[in-house]
C-alpha cells in the first residue's frame, strides 16, 4: 500500500510524508535493529499526506500540525493471518535480521515447534505491540479497511479509501488505474511466486503447509486466545475470521 499512496502523490504533485525504521538508516545497526522493534518518527518536514507506518505513535499529534482536517484510515488484518504471515516470513528469509531464527525455525521437530519459537523470540510481542496501534487508530476516528478486501475485490477496497478521503469521484478511475498495477490478483503465478511477500500458492504442498501451520495456531492455547480476543477488538468474526460486517458494503 506504501508504494500505492506514493504514486499517488506523484500523480497529484503531492508531499507523502514517511520516515523508516531507525535500524534501516543506519548500517551500524543493521542485523540487531529488526527486533525488537524501534518506535518510528514522525517526518521532520511538512507533507499533504502521511503513510504512518505501525510504531509511528505520534502520528496524530504530527497530522494535527500539518491540517485542521485529518481524514485517516487504517488498515487491519484478521489477527491469524498475521500470525501465519510472521511464520511463513521469517521461514523465508524475508528479512535478514530474521535469518538466525529462520535458521532455528526449519531445524524444529515439528511445526508447533517452530510456531512456539516464533512466538517466544519475536511473534507475541510484535502481534500485542501492533494491535495496541491499530486500536488506538480506530479511537482517533480513522475508517477501517479490512486488509482481506484487496485479495476479495481490489478496486472496491481502492474505492472505499478514496471515498473516506473525500477524494472526488471524477478522480477515481485514474487512481484505481495507478493503484491496479499492485493487485496481485493481476499478477502471473510466476510474479506471486518471486515475491516473498505473498504468502498464498495454488502449490499443494504450500496449501498443506498452510493448514499445518493454521492448525498449530488453533492448538495452541495462548496463541488462540490473544487471536480470538484481537478478533473481538477489530470486530472480525471470533470465529471465522471474517472481515467486519460492514466494513466492505460499499463493494458489488
Amino acid at each position: 500500500m506504501s508504494r500505492v499512496i506514493l504514486e499517488w502523490s506523484w500523480h497529484c504533485g503531492m508531499c507523502m510524508g514517511f520516515t523508516l525504521s531507525p535500524h534501516k538508516e543506519s548500517k551500524h545497526l543493521a542485523g540487531r535493529g529488526y527486533f525488537p522493534p524501534y518506535e518510528i518518527a514522525t517526518p521532520s518536514y511538512d507533507s499533504d499526506v502521511l503513510l504512518a507506518a505501525t510504531l509511528m505513535k505520534r502520528w496524530p499529534h504530527y497530522a494535527r500540525t500539518q491540517s485542521n482536517t485529518i481524514r485517516c484510515i487504517v488498515l487491519t488484518r484478521d489477527p491469524l493471518d498475521r500470525i501465519r504471515s510472521h511464520h511463513t516470513y521469517t521461514l523465508s528469509y524475508g528479512d535478514n535480521d530474521l535469518r538466525t531464527l529462520g535458521d532455528r525455525m526449519h531445524a524444529a521437530n515439528s511445526t508447533s515447534a517452530a510456531l512456539q519459537l516464533m512466538w517466544d523470540t519475536m511473534g507475541r510481542e510484535s502481534m500485542v505491540r501492533s494491535h495496541a496501534y491499530l486500536t488506538d487508530a480506530l479511537a482517533e476516528g480513522c475508517i477501517q479497511i479490512p486488509f482481506e478486501g484487496f485479495r476479495n475485490d481490489f478496486d472496491g477496497t481502492i474505492r472505499k479509501i478514496l471515498n473516506a478521503w473525500e477524494i472526488r469521484s471524477e478522480a477515481h478511475a485514474t487512481l484505481i488505474d495507478i493503484a491496479s498495477a499492485h493487485d496481485l490478483g493481476r499478477l502471473t503465478e510466476e510474479e506471486r511466486e518471486a515475491n516473498h511477500h505473498v504468502t498464498f500458492s495454488q502449490d499443494k504442498q504450500r496449501d498443506e503447509q498452510t493448514r499445518s501451520v493454521v492448525e498449530a495456531i488453533r492448538t495452541n492455547h495462548e496463541i488462540r486466545e490473544i487471536v480470538e480476543m484481537q478478533r473481538r477488538e477489530l470486530n472480525y468474526d471470533v470465529v471465522t475470521g471474517s472481515p467486519p460486517s460492514g466494513a466492505l458494503g460499499d463493494m458489488d
